[in-house]
């Protein structure tokens, strides 16, 4: 009862989104079902998050949780920027879709670093941690330029798919900026104030606003033209929105043909148009290429 209280408190009084409960899987259901009936009374639109690393359909069932902190996307995204198997994601968010209700796949929580894991600029780019190397040596290790330019680029692939796949991108502090560092306590430096990567940060930006003014990455269906090899292509609609999401997570140039409803479009990330027939578009992905197309504003 007590800490139904404060569950509704902070929203009624302070007009707070909603709460993320730690270790979901270790509260009881009573109490789950207690704390979504006061909070939900509280504000109706109030969001209850749960953290979970393992199944967690049995929180959803539309009494407990509204959503989950997605890690099998993150695994699916990092094993895929880095090792290139485009089907396997693919079937990761096939799997996660079908699994859900559609209203708990539009608020999944899609991470790629927490407090609880390495630094995803870490994960894609640097040297594992091979249990070799002592607290003093994790504590004091930094990627080499070659690894951290690297990096930084697979970081934009697996960021693009984290903000226009189903679900809502949250990023954890620092990454926007090109924090690295292994998992904690290493991951929980303090923000770099003044040293941020300028373009890192101006793209986490560019990604958050395109996100905003569509849709389409916000509730739309999803559905995948591409997914072989190194190449992964999918497309989000709603009525009247569409955007299309293609990437090459290899070191070669890859050829798409991608269906594409009208007869110009422009990848949004570069401002690049494209001219279109017959309800498709062809085009080439350079190595660790993005794209994000959409209609051109008239």
């Amino acid at each position: 009862d007590y800490f139904c209280g404060v569950g509704a408190w902070w929203i009624r009084e302070f007009g707070i989104d909603g709460w993320r409960l730690d270790v979901m899987d270790e509260i009881s259901d009573d109490f789950l079902r207690a704390f979504r009936r006061a909070v939900k009374a509280a504000n109706p639109d109030a969001l209850i998050l749960g953290e979970a690393w393992h199944d967690p359909r049995a929180w959803l069932a539309g009494d407990e949780l509204d959503g989950v902190m997605n890690y099998p996307l993150r695994r699916g995204i990092l094993s895929f920027v880095r090792d290139g198997d485009a089907g396997a994601l693919a079937a990761v968010l096939s799997e996660l879709w079908a699994s859900y209700p559609t209203p708990v796949c539009h608020t999944l929580m899609n991470l790629l670093s927490t407090h609880d894991t390495e630094r995803v600029l870490t994960a894609l780019a640097g040297a594992p941690d091979d249990g070799t190397r002592d607290n003093d040596a994790l504590c004091r290790a930094r990627m080499s330029p070659v690894e951290r330019r690297r990096g930084l680029l697979l970081l934009r692939m697996a960021a693009l798919i984290q903000y226009t796949v189903f679900g809502v991108p949250s990023v954890f502090y620092g990454d926007e900026a090109g924090m690295q560092g292994f998992e904690d306590p290493f991951n929980r430096g303090t923000y770099p104030w003044g040293r941020e990567n300028a373009e890192l940060v101006q793209y986490f930006q560019q990604l958050g606003a395109l996100r905003k003014a569509h849709e389409a990455l916000q509730s739309g269906t999803i559905v995948y033209h591409a997914a072989q090899g190194r190449a992964l292509a999918f497309s989000r609609r709603t009525e009247h929105d569409h955007c299309l999401t293609a990437v090459n997570a290899g070191d070669e140039p890859v050829t798409l043909t991608l269906p594409w409803d009208g007869t110009l479009a422009e990848d949004a990330l570069s401002h690049q148009e494209f001219f279109c027939g017959n309800g498709l578009l062809r085009l080439t992905l350079e190595p660790y290429g993005t794209m994000l197309l959409t209609q051109p504003q008239e």
